[in-house]
C-alpha cells in the first residue's frame, strides 16, 4: 500500500507523519487490495465570533481517501481539536467502513451454520444406513 501524506497551513512533525503511517498499516488487516491511502491534514483557525473576543479557535481537519482495487473509493472528513484525536477518529470511521465492505464480501462465499448443521446430520444418516445395508447384504 502506498501512502501520501500531505499537509495544509503547517508543518508535519515526524512523530506526526510516524503516528498517521502506524495508523494506516492496520488497514490492510482487511486485505481488500488497497492501491493507495491519501491523508490531506489541515489546520484552521478561526477569529472568535462575538465582538472583542480575541481568542482564535483552532482545529485540525483530517481528509482519508483510499483506493481499492475493485470498490468505489471511500472518503472520511474528520474534524477537531486536537490532532490525535482527529487522526484517531478517522481512521476508527475507516475500519468500520473497511469491516463492512469485508463481511460483505466474504458473505457471498460463507455457508450458514444450519445449513453445516444439516450436512453432518444427513452424513451421519447416510453412515448409519450404509452399516445396515451391509449387514443385510451378507
Amino acid at each position: 500500500m502506498h501512502t501520501i501524506i500531505t499537509s495544509r497551513h503547517f508543518e508535519l512533525t515526524e512523530a506526526m507523519k510516524n503516528y498517521i503511517l502506524s495508523l494506516t498499516q492496520s488497514l490492510e488487516k482487511y486485505q481488500l487490495d488497497i492501491l493507495n491511502t491519501r491523508i490531506v491534514v489541515t489546520y484552521q483557525e478561526k477569529k472568535g465570533s462575538k465582538k472583542g473576543e480575541k481568542k482564535k479557535k483552532r482545529s485540525f481537519s483530517i481528509n482519508i481517501t483510499l483506493s481499492l482495487a475493485h470498490s468505489n473509493t471511500p472518503v472520511i472528513n474528520q474534524t477537531d481539536k486536537d490532532f490525535y484525536v482527529a487522526v484517531d477518529l478517522a481512521i476508527r470511521r475507516m475500519h468500520k467502513i473497511l469491516r463492512r465492505y469485508h463481511d460483505k464480501q466474504n458473505k457471498k462465499f460463507a455457508t450458514p451454520t444450519e445449513d453445516l448443521v444439516t450436512i453432518t446430520i444427513l452424513r451421519k444418516e447416510d453412515m448409519a444406513n450404509k452399516g445396515k445395508d451391509g449387514m443385510l447384504m451378507h
